[in-house]
């Protein structure tokens, strides 16, 4: 087993949306981009660091959220209509 290369597994697209979180994974870059940013930032005692840093955290929540919103969709249920995490999302 040792030298044998191990692959992740492949995000497969069904119905035009890809499985793999949902299809947040495009937003991981941006999300590691701006963690290291804010990382680096308060690391040299910068006043912007706490800002980023935050933005970072509450855009993860977002992406989290975002990506359990298809498994949940159905498990909850308001006036008959099944919502998920949409309000979470968005609100109108």
């Amino acid at each position: 087993m040792l030298g044998r290369r191990h692959r992740l597994p492949r995000c497969r697209r069904s119905a035009g949306a890809s499985e793999c979180l949902n299809g947040s994974l495009v937003y991981l870059p941006a999300l590691l981009a701006m963690a290291i940013v804010g990382g680096l930032l308060a690391e040299r005692k910068h006043p912007a660091a706490p800002f980023i840093l935050w933005a970072a955290l509450i855009f993860a929540i977002s992406v989290t959220f975002r990506s359990l919103d298809l498994a949940l969709c159905d498990a909850y249920q308001l006036q008959g209509r099944n919502i998920g995490t949409h309000f979470v999302l968005a609100s109108r």
